[in-house]
């Protein structure tokens, strides 16, 4: 049964490292352009006296997900 298992899976298994180190690579940069779009969307949807900027809230290192798009308004009617 054991050898059923290792024959079934073995292939498989050969392309669990190639896409583990692909994900990890691509993580950040994926992150950073759809942030980068969100940013760039509500900048065009806003009005001229807001500003729309993203920040980065806490390290990257635990988790890609570490920013916060900011809207701010320069003026109170």
């Amino acid at each position: 049964m054991e050898a059923l298992w290792r024959d079934e899976l073995e292939e498989p298994a050969a392309y669990m490292g190639p896409f583990c180190t692909l994900r990890c690579v691509l993580a950040a940069p994926t992150e950073a352009l759809l942030v980068l779009d969100r940013v760039l969307y509500l900048r065009e949807q806003i009005e001229e006296d807001h500003s729309v900027f993203w920040k980065n809230v806490f390290d990257a290192h635990i988790s890609p997900r570490n920013v916060a798009i900011v809207a701010l308004t320069s003026a109170l009617n």
